[in-house]
């Protein structure tokens, strides 16, 4: 980890949440809770989950006087299922997605070319932030 990150996690009294934190690859529902009032535990799978995460954390913390605890259980029940989804999708492609050059990998890609992405993963890129928190929020 860089030294600057390391300088500010400590700063924060984070650095045991992380320790505890530091664990092999698991997917939402292992976790009992995504926070612990202060650190809010990453679980997405890059940048566009980042940019999920992001969206419906923000509509459910809303404006001023918003309960912080109770709109990061909020969060976390709008996130769950999906994060999940993700990661498990993720999980499930990483042994197809890294073939060797061979008969195995040129049917992967023959089948992928044979398909239409965008509607095969109509669910992973039509995500909607509001439709999520729906029911969530505090």
């Amino acid at each position: 980890m860089a030294p600057n990150a390391v300088r500010l996690i400590r700063r924060l009294g984070a650095l045991p949440i992380l320790e505890r934190a530091a664990v092999p690859l698991q997917v939402g529902w292992e976790f009992r809770r995504w926070d612990d009032g202060r650190v809010l535990f990453a679980h997405g799978q890059g940048a566009a989950q980042a940019i999920e995460d992001a969206a419906v954390l923000a509509l459910c913390l809303g404006g001023e006087g918003t309960d912080v605890r109770a709109a990061l259980r909020a969060y976390q029940d709008a996130r769950i299922e999906r994060a999940t989804s993700v990661q498990l999708s993720s999980n499930d492609r990483k042994d197809s997605n890294h073939l060797h050059d061979g008969p195995e990998q040129r049917a992967r890609d023959a089948n992928l070319a044979s398909a239409d992405p965008l509607h095969q993963n109509e669910w992973l890129y039509g995500f909607d932030a509001e439709k999520a928190v729906i029911g969530h929020t505090p």
